[in-house]
């Protein structure tokens, strides 16, 4: 994993309805697995995925072999990861490689797809660092679908306040790199509103119970903030959504001044202990919802890994996505 900044307090870190454009196969996105409570937090606090839990999360590597971050397929064409994953790098100089839970390892060849990057696109006014920290890659060869190994991943519905039709699209995740604040998530239908047109992460059920909302992040980065446990193995991890209110709160209580936007989603547990870190950068964030696992943001920042009171920072998913879906659209 590259550094991208000086390792200091921070680190870096679309079924039914699918856009005709985004996935001509018409393949279901979003299946996992998962769809059952976790039993358990590498990540930090996580487990080992197995084959057919997380199918659209895809690795980027250098091309000497060297593991950037994470992404999560979109379609066959197109990937979604950090725009600081990106770097100062081509898009020939990214490789990416699906169908493996352990990219190192020679066993999983059966199922490996390895494509290089044809071209990059950054999110309009990205800067570097955590702020609007989203990429599109556009595959030189594009992924071939294999039940259960590789399939994209559903992205949220078009909020109303951008598009009078509703869309579940496909798409898919993996990355992330080095120690600093990490870029580190959209929903559906009534019960679940996208956060374009809310900023609740509670989801309440007809008997007025509430429960907060639950995310999985997935990545082949550091198990522990010092990079002493590390894993060739993709590893996953379950985080608690919460509103920017609230995450905002949790940062200054710790002393730390982080302007939580539209553009950001936050997830983590109060006490810590479970969390992406370095190299899980560009991974994705994924919401159950419907039977099928929703891209609700990428893995972008935070401040160390896992630490108690300190939230994980994604990029906001539903915020770029009529940007993500008209550059698709255009370049299939």
């Amino acid at each position: 994993m590259f550094t991208l900044v000086p390792i200091l307090v921070f680190i870096f870190l679309l079924s039914p309805g699918q856009a005709s454009f985004l996935n001509a196969t018409k393949v279901a996105c979003g299946r996992s697995k998962l769809l059952t409570p976790l039993a358990g937090g590498k990540i930090v606090g996580g487990v080992a995925a197995d084959w057919g839990q997380l199918p659209f999360v895809v690795s980027l590597e250098s091309p000497r072999g060297q593991q950037l971050c994470g992404a999560a397929i979109l379609n066959e064409r197109w990937l979604a990861t950090a725009a600081h994953c990106i770097g100062s790098n081509k898009a020939h100089q990214i490789v990416a490689i699906a169908g493996s839970l352990d990219p190192s390892s020679a066993l999983q060849a059966s199922n490996r797809q390895v494509s290089e990057g044809a071209e990059v696109r950054l999110a309009p006014g990205y800067i570097e660092g955590t702020q609007l920290d989203l990429a599109l890659i556009r595959l030189k060869r594009p992924f071939k679908w294999r039940n259960g190994f590789v399939e994209p991943v559903c992205l949220p519905h078009l909020s109303s306040s951008v598009a009078s039709s509703r869309h579940l699209v496909a798409a898919a995740v993996n990355a992330r790199p080095s120690k600093t604040l990490h870029s580190n998530q959209t929903g559906f239908q009534n019960n679940l509103a996208t956060v374009e047109e809310g900023d609740s992460q509670v989801n309440e059920d007809r008997m007025g119970h509430k429960e907060r909302r639950m995310g999985i992040v997935a990545g082949w980065g550091w198990n522990d903030e010092g990079g002493v446990n590390m894993s060739t193995k993709l590893h996953r991890v379950q985080v608690p959504l919460m509103s920017r209110s609230e995450c905002e709160k949790r940062f200054l209580t710790a002393g730390y001044s982080v302007p939580i936007d539209k553009t950001k989603v936050c997830a983590g547990w109060p006490e810590g202990g479970k969390d992406a870190c370095q190299g899980d950068s560009g991974g994705p964030l994924v919401v159950e919802q419907d039977g099928v696992m929703v891209l609700t943001g990428v893995v972008s920042g935070g401040i160390g890994c896992a630490r108690p009171g300190l939230p994980g920072l994604y990029t906001n998913v539903a915020h770029f996505l009529p940007w993500m879906l008209d550059i698709i659209k255009k370049r299939k």
